[in-house]
């Protein structure tokens, strides 16, 4: 698994708002229950994100030896 994808995974919530797991971040699982987050703005969410574990993981250096 990448580490932006596993970063972007820890920073999300397990649980929706209806106590059924979801395996995504909790602006999803509310659009999937019907509250007022529109598909543009669950994606707009869902990709800052994943901009912010990237930037997190950026100055690492991969290991060489």
């Amino acid at each position: 698994m990448p580490e932006e994808r596993a970063s972007v995974d820890a920073d999300a919530s397990s649980i929706a708002d209806s106590g059924r797991p979801f395996d995504g971040p909790p602006d999803v699982a509310e659009a999937g229950t019907g509250t007022t987050a529109t598909a543009a703005e669950v994606m707009t969410r869902v990709n800052a994100a994943r901009v912010a574990a990237a930037l997190r993981t950026a100055g690492r250096r991969p290991e060489s030896r």
